[in-house]
């Protein structure tokens, strides 16, 4: 589900759309979506 809440979120998509979109809870997605967050940052050169 990481993938699908990584490619909706960078079309510029809501927590809540997505989650409507993807039929889940909102708290999940936003759970997603914070650890996709989380990784990006580590990500990052500094």
């Amino acid at each position: 589900m990481g993938k699908l809440v990584k490619k909706k979120l960078e079309k510029g998509k809501s927590i809540e759309q997505i989650a409507d979109e993807l039929e889940e809870d909102i708290n999940v997605i936003q759970k997603t979506a914070e650890e996709l967050m989380k990784r990006n940052e580590k990500n990052l050169p500094k």
